[in-house]
Order: C-alpha cells, then sequence, then structure tokens
C-alpha cells in the first residue's frame, strides 16, 4: 500500500492535484536550482553594487508587507526538499533583512512540511530512482542501524554535512518509521542549527550594514 494513501487531503481530486504539483516540482529541479543560484549571486552583486537600494527593497518586502514576503519565504522553505535547494543558501538570502524569531519560526514549520512531504511523496516522485544511484553506499549503512536505532540515528544523519538532511526522510519512510519519531529527531537537530545559522548570518551582515 502507497504512504500516498495515507497523506490527508480531503478529496481525491485535490490529492490528484497535490501529487501532480510535488512531481512537477521535483522533475524541474534542475532548472529549479540553476536559477536560485543565479538569482542568489545577483542579489549579492547588486547587494554589493547598490547596498542601500538592496537594503531597503528587503525592508519594504519584509517590514512594510511583511504577509506577503514571509509567505512567500514559508512557500519556498516547504517545498524545498523537493529541489534539494541547500536550506544554509536560501537563509543567506533572507537572514540579514528578517525578524530573527520569527524567521526561525517560519524555517522550522517549512523544514517540518518539506520532511512531511517527502517522506508520504517518495514513491510517487521515484525518489529511489535518485536516492538510491548517488547515495547507495549511505543509504545501506543507514538502513542498518535505523532498523536498531530509530530517534537517535535520525538525529545523528540529521547532523551529518555531506549529505542531505532530506536523505534521513526518504529512508524513514522506505522503513515505514512512525511519520512523528521521524518529524521528531529532524526537529532536534534543525532547531539548533537554524537558529546559529540565522544568528550567524545576521551578526556577519550587521558588520556590514549601520
Amino acid at each position: 500500500r502507497s504512504k500516498l494513501e495515507n497523506f490527508y487531503i480531503p478529496h481525491y481530486e485535490m490529492k490528484k492535484v497535490a501529487t501532480w504539483i510535488m512531481q512537477w516540482i521535483f522533475h524541474h529541479r534542475a532548472p529549479i536550482m540553476i536559477s536560485w543560484i543565479i538569482l542568489l549571486i545577483t542579489l549579492w552583486v547588486c547587494f554589493a553594487l547598490y547596498q542601500n537600494q538592496v537594503t531597503h527593497g528587503f525592508y519594504v518586502l519584509f517590514a512594510v508587507l511583511p504577509l506577503l514576503g514571509y509567505s512567500l519565504y514559508f512557500l519556498f522553505v516547504s517545498v524545498r526538499g523537493l529541489t534539494f535547494i541547500p536550506l544554509t543558501t536560501i537563509l543567506l538570502a533572507v537572514a540579514p533583512f528578517t525578524n530573527q524569531r520569527l524567521l526561525w519560526v517560519i524555517t522550522m514549520t517549512g523544514t517540518l512540511i518539506t520532511s512531511y512531504l517527502i517522506y508520504y511523496f517518495s514513491q510517487a516522485l521515484h525518489l529511489d530512482d535518485y536516492f538510491e544511484g548517488k547515495h547507495q553506499r549511505s543509504i545501506k549503512l543507514t538502513r542498518k542501524w535505523l532498523m536498531k536505532y530509530e530517534l537517535p540515528v535520525i538525529v545523528i544523519r540529521s547532523m551529518l554535512p555531506f549529505t542531505p538532511t532530506d536523505l534521513i526522510c526518504y529512508i524513514a519512510g522506505t522503513l515505514n518509521i512512525s511519520i512523528r519519531k521521524m518529524l521528531l529527531g529532524i526537529l532536534i537537530w534543525e532547531w539548533i542549527i537554524c537558529a546559529t545559522y540565522i544568528r550567524w548570518i545576521q551578526s556577519i551582515f550587521s558588520r556590514f550594514v549601520p
């Protein structure tokens, strides 16, 4: 039985639409990733050349129009896992211009949502074709330990910097590990690292902007 059958959406047609959207995002992850890198580079080049204008633009987006700014950020972070865009690069783009606590709350919420989506949509998106070919040794070792020590392995595996956190969500889904246990394991580490990243980025940025 597919996990997607357990994914709660009240209407069958809405579930089909949600699946189609997830598939579209995943299959277009390469151009989305390239576009994001170009946008990020452009943003920081513009900031270096036109610091006051860029800072004012982000101030308008997140201070004058906070509902729009934070809603766009929340949407992006919530589907980030389907594109494999590193969360750090997104924080680099917005952390200097936002409220630290609010950004942390939205980031953590979006991280849990994207983990939830990968857990349930891994079969529909054929993530096995991607992960099993690219991280075969890591997956085999993680599965072995995950079957013995579920929560500790999820926490430790989320800490490793060389492979994506999204990978543990996929493995947990293939082993039918409780979604609550998987999300708790992700939360334990991610809340620490996200808070640290946001504080570091804002601290470094404040040295360049009076």
